[in-house]
């Protein structure tokens, strides 16, 4: 999930550490945090892997944090757009991140083909269908459960 979150950012324009960093909490909100220790680490692997490079500063002008120090800037190379359109094309599973991957996604439309787009909504439907049908089976099993005191029901 981070790993589409930072690449689809360089698809937009290259971007610091610290910049990510605050534009990924506001993205997933208040309750979902991202730790500088799990950022870098990416970033460095991401570098590794040759799907982001440093860009020179002469082509992105000064970039200097509040201390005065320059900033790492990078930018996504042809292989990073190569995996984050692979990323994209992977439904992902429908587990406890699935929420937030598929507003990352969703916050990367720009960047897709519309069949791709339609896909991606289809899977978050299946999603929304499978937590509706556990709601439904949930009030059903309550509901034909005597032993359960009509106080004690939940409001259907």
């Amino acid at each position: 999930m981070y790993e589409l979150f930072v690449l689809g950012e360089l698809m937009d324009q290259p971007a610091h550490g610290y910049l990510l960093h605050s534009i990924i909490k506001s993205a997933v909100g208040p309750i979902r945090r991202l730790s500088w220790g799990a950022l870098y680490p990416l970033m460095r692997r991401l570098e590794q892997e040759g799907l982001i490079a440093p860009v020179p500063a002469m082509e992105v002008g000064a970039c200097a944090g509040a201390d005065g120090r320059r900033r790492k800037v990078y930018g996504i190379t042809e292989a990073g757009r190569e995996r984050f359109f692979a990323l994209m094309a992977e439904p992902g599973a429908y587990d406890t991140e699935y929420p937030d991957l598929f507003s990352i996604k969703l916050s990367n439309f720009h960047h897709v083909a519309r069949e791709l787009r339609l896909e991606i909504l289809r899977h978050y439907r299946g999603y929304v269908q499978l937590l509706l049908s556990y709601m439904q089976t949930s009030r059903r099993r309550i509901e034909a459960e005597p032993r359960i005191p009509a106080a004690e029901r939940p409001c259907i």
